[in-house]
């Protein structure tokens, strides 16, 4: 079975602070084609190529 990444790159644990939204806080953000795909507190690091610790 074959299994592709739906992401290009993963940012994990960076914090995102959106004030439209109201977020304000550690998330993950994962990326497709140059363009912000998801943003949630935990994505899959296997769901993206290339995978970017940004906590800290």
């Amino acid at each position: 079975m074959s299994v592709t990444a739906s992401f290009d790159l993963l940012l994990r644990g960076g914090r995102v602070i959106c004030p439209a939204s109201g977020v304000d806080g550690l998330k993950d953000v994962a990326i497709r084609n140059g363009k912000i795909a998801a943003v949630a507190s935990d994505i899959l690091p296997t769901s993206a190529r290339e995978v970017v610790d940004v906590g800290g």
